[in-house]
């Protein structure tokens, strides 16, 4: 294994700081005692002990943040602010709600339901085991996820092509940011194909880049919703067209991509071999 690859930082998710920072609100507004830092026993069992900022106790709500750490992970969030507000609710049991910065989901085919925050399933459950104790106190508890770059970071992420609008999405499945994660990023292209799918369409465009991508729209008129920037990972993503039952694929790039591939190298990165000699 590569040395470099050992020493690199591990973060924690969008999804961790939000369980933290909605645990930590809930002790406060409990006790009435600001907290510096909260203990978090995360998705993947790991406990973490979680710094916090921008407290507030009042006696309607409880509030604080929590600054996201995506270790060495070139994750866009790194940085970002993640802000969780709990008050008591007058109906029994517990609300989580999205406020500013955090997305609404406006197409099928992702884990949370349209017109829904997206704020997805693991995170949910998180943030519910959190506060489950809480309401010894209230008959309700209402949680509020926010975060204020959202919106402006959500532009540089997948979210707009997946159909989330106004911000970013609460995520993470292990509550842990592996550096530099291939899982991640083919997770999210395979995302992608489910938003796709449940659209109606059976037909997809896969792109390694902006050339094919150009291609597609003026020479081919497909639309922007059903065109994939696959990258390199031209195989992978034919197997998950396969995978979702899509019976159609158009493949579209540079023609030195289109050679490799047609030679049988399924992902084009050069560290996977340029074809030369057997082209």
């Amino acid at each position: 294994m590569n040395s470099i690859a050992l020493q690199l930082k591990k973060g924690y998710t969008t999804g961790t700081c939000a369980q933290a920072a909605a645990k930590a609100a809930a002790v406060m507004l409990t006790t009435g005692k600001m907290l510096e830092s909260v203990e978090v026993e995360i998705a993947c069992g790991n406990v973490l002990n979680i710094v916090l900022c921008d407290q507030e106790i009042t006696p309607e709500y409880a509030r604080c943040a929590v600054i996201k750490d995506s270790g060495d992970d070139p994750d866009i969030t790194h940085g970002a602010k993640i802000v969780a507000e709990v008050r008591p609710a007058s109906k029994a049991g517990i609300l989580i709600k999205g406020g500013i910065g955090i997305g609404r989901v406006t197409r099928p085919g992702l884990p949370v339901s349209v017109g829904e925050y997206a704020i997805n399933p693991v995170p949910r459950k998180m943030i519910v085991r959190e506060l489950s104790p809480y309401l010894a106190y209230f008959q309700g508890i209402e949680v509020v996820i926010s975060v204020p770059r959202g919106e402006k970071l959500a532009k540089q992420t997948f979210n707009p092509r997946l159909g989330i609008e106004g911000g970013i999405s609460i995520l993470g499945t292990t509550g842990i940011v592996e550096p530099k994660s291939l899982s991640a990023y083919q997770a999210s292209l395979s995302l992608q194909l489910d938003v796709i799918k449940a659209s109606g369409s059976i037909r997809v465009a896969l792109v390694p880049g902006y050339v094919g991508e150009k291609f597609c729209k003026e020479a081919l008129g497909i639309k922007d919703d059903i065109i994939v920037k696959s990258g390199d990972h031209i195989g992978f993503m034919f197997e998950e067209c396969a995978k979702k039952g899509i019976k159609e694929v158009v493949f579209a790039g540079h023609i030195g991509k289109l050679v490799k591939v047609a030679n049988g190298q399924f992902n084009t990165h050069c560290r996977h071999g340029d074809g030369r000699l057997e082209t």
